[in-house]
């Protein structure tokens, strides 16, 4: 989830998961378990601002959060 139509160079296409990974991890560090968290890299397919100016740029630089329902973790925590 970060970089927009900027992402055909090659270099900021690979940091986009890197970027999703990282605040992962960290959040895994933190103690959220690792079942909780999905991340993935959406931004070239999905920019929120136009590329063309770096303030644009910067808004698709990103990672989103949105939780995770409890209807799709039930059968790995075993009460379902």
């Amino acid at each position: 989830m970060l970089t927009g139509e900027a992402s055909a160079d090659p270099k900021s296409a690979s940091i986009e998961p890197l970027r999703a990974l990282t605040v992962t991890r960290s959040l895994i560090d933190e103690g959220v378990p690792a079942d909780n968290i999905f991340a993935a890299a959406f931004g070239s397919q999905q920019p929120v601002a136009s590329n063309a100016e770096a303030d644009g740029r910067a808004r698709n630089r990103r990672v989103e959060m949105a939780p995770v329902p409890k209807s799709s973790r039930v059968g790995k925590e075993g009460n379902g």
